[in-house]
């Protein structure tokens, strides 16, 4: 029951930023307010473009403006003049700061949703460094085995979500300046063909034996893939790496804008369920809806760091 009343509360979110966005950083304004908008006084929401899926919906249903923009982290931070919120993977939006410098662009990010980051592989493969209850530090002992290892594309928004607890562990007291870079790097660079979204690589370790040992990515994501026919007959097992982490979709509005707590107010504000919307966010492993907590400043600039000396 619990987990039917955090799915509607999820799928509610969405819809809740977006009408947020208008009053909040447009200011109920129809003629667009500081962002531009839709032109008819609906936000002009963007989304990651994983995430492109949510804002297609969100549009659809006459809650954000038509045709809504895709924007990754490359570009994050010059957006579009006429973008007026950007939903995304925690702490893309303070990246995206650091890259433009000055003031920044977006302003405080507000939680939707979240789902705990796991580990995929067979139990041989989880058994050469790992086993089914590992700490993150086994994946540098897997990489020096030779394993490929898929935990994230370093200059994408997904990627750096996913790859944040890995890269910790090759740092002391997430200072940058003690960051193995080189060790970093090759376990990065192990997987032939570079690093894909979690859904891809999970579903290549299920389906193409031997081009993959172990895949990091969002619990429920490798659970399906684990459970998929493919899956199955390779007997592949999900672990769960300590200590916790986990990845996280936010919202962020522009700073040229009024802003407010986004989290606390889509999670007050009833307007209805969307479980379209849930699946979808359900689909990337954001599974927990406006419950948990956002990296904190000094882990995003840690994380900057890292993407400035992997990528």
């Amino acid at each position: 029951m619990r987990e039917r009343v955090l799915a509607v509360v999820g799928a509610v979110c969405l819809v809740a930023v977006a009408l947020l966005v208008r009053s909040a950083i447009v200011g109920g304004d129809d003629g667009g307010g500081s962002g531009g908008g839709a032109g008819d006084g609906r936000p002009t929401v963007a989304c990651e473009p994983d995430l492109a899926e949510v804002c297609e919906l969100l549009a659809r249903d006459g809650v954000i403006g038509a045709d809504p923009p895709t924007l990754s982290l490359a570009d994050a931070a010059a957006p579009p003049d006429d973008v007026d919120a950007w939903i995304t993977w925690d702490p893309a939006p303070a990246l995206a700061d650091f890259d433009a410098g000055g003031d920044g662009v977006w302003a405080e990010t507000g939680l939707l949703a979240s789902g705990p980051l796991r580990l995929l592989g067979t139990a041989p493969d989880l058994d050469v460094a790992c086993g089914t209850e590992p700490p993150w530090t086994c994946l540098q002992e897997a990489a020096e085995a030779g394993q490929a290892i898929g935990v994230g594309d370093p200059t994408t928004a997904e990627g750096l979500a996913r790859l944040l607890p890995v890269a910790r562990t090759y740092a002391t007291d997430d200072d940058p300046a003690t960051l193995d870079a080189a060790g970093l790097r090759a376990l990065i660079e192990s997987p032939v063909g570079g690093q894909r979204d979690a859904r891809r690589m999970a579903r290549s370790l299920a389906t193409a034996p031997g081009r993959l040992s172990l895949v990091v990515g969002p619990g429920d994501v490798l659970a399906s893939e684990a459970q998929s026919a493919q899956g199955r007959a390779r007997a592949l097992l999900v672990a769960s790496p300590s200590p916790t982490t986990r990845a996280s979709i936010v919202a962020a509005g522009r700073r040229s804008g009024q802003t407010d707590e986004i989290a606390e107010a889509v999670c007050d504000r009833d307007t209805g369920s969307m479980t379209e919307v849930q699946a979808i966010l359900s689909g990337v492993g954001a599974t927990t809806f406006c419950e948990g907590e956002l990296a904190t400043d000094q882990l995003a600039g840690f994380l900057y760091q890292v993407r400035e000396k992997v990528s």
